[in-house]
Formats: structure tokens, C-alpha cells, sequence
């Protein structure tokens, strides 16, 4: 039988009512997750930095403002020039359609997600895009 590697989560998020949300949402779409939690966007780019290294996220998740001076536009753009292979959902209180013509030069798949959020659409986001053929790409044999 095959096993397979965990999938790397990056949530980052300074409200810590929001961790049992995401939890539970990535815990349903994604089988096998290795959740990480950040609440800067300092501590955030530095988790992804590492991760570009070794084992990169397959998924991660941010608001757009955030503790600090880093946002979750800088993160976008972060995960964007390391070229990585993974979905990254930005959240934000303001409307989707601003925010999504503001990321178009970005080549790696992002969506935008506006406050306040709905736990199927969320699920939905993240159950595609895992479902398609990347998830061959993100699950490697042990």
C-alpha cells in the first residue's frame, strides 16, 4: 500500500478565533495535513522561506492585514517569486473582485476570499483544487 506524505498547511491569521475555522475546513477537504500557524506576516514569510527549502506548503491560507508591517499581499507575492507549487487563498473583509484585479500578475493559483466567510465555499475551493492532478504532485511516496 501506498503512503503518502502529509500536505503542508500555512495559516496565517492574528485572529485566533479563526485557527478551530480553518482547522476544521482543511481537516475535511485534505486527508493527511501538517497544519502551521503564523500570526505575523514577518513570522508567515519567514515559515515560507524555509519551507521553499526543504518541504513547501501545498496550501496557504491569509488574511490579507495582518500583525506587523507584512500583508498578505506580500505573502502572495513571497510564494509567487519562489515559485511554488501550491494554492494560496488570501482573505480579506473587502470586495473579491478588487482584491482578485489587484493579484492578475500572479502565476500561481490564488483565490480571493471576502469576509465574512461561508464554511461550503471555502471547503469547495480547497476540495477543487486537491482533487485535480496536483495532488499527485503535492503527495510523494515515503
Amino acid at each position: 500500500m501506498k503512503q503518502f506524505k502529509k500536505i503542508r498547511v500555512l495559516i496565517v491569521e492574528d485572529d485566533l478565533s479563526q485557527q478551530a475555522f480553518w482547522g476544521a475546513i482543511v481537516g475535511k477537504c485534505l486527508r493527511q495535513i501538517e497544519i502551521d500557524w503564523a500570526v505575523s506576516g514577518e513570522e508567515a514569510k519567514r515559515l515560507i522561506e524555509e519551507s521553499a527549502k526543504r518541504r513547501p506548503y501545498g496550501l496557504v491560507i491569509s488574511d490579507l492585514f495582518l500583525a506587523g508591517s507584512e500583508t498578505g499581499f506580500d505573502l502572495l507575492e513571497l510564494a509567487n517569486q519562489l515559485r511554488l507549487n501550491l494554492l494560496f487563498v488570501l482573505v480579506s473583509a473587502a470586495e473579491e473582485s478588487r482584491l482578485f484585479a489587484k493579484t492578475q500578475h500572479i502565476r500561481i493559483p490564488h483565490i480571493v476570499l471576502s469576509k465574512p466567510l461561508k464554511t461550503q465555499r471555502c471547503e469547495q475551493i480547497i476540495s477543487d483544487f486537491f482533487s485535480q492532478s496536483k495532488v499527485s504532485n503535492l503527495h510523494e511516496a515515503e
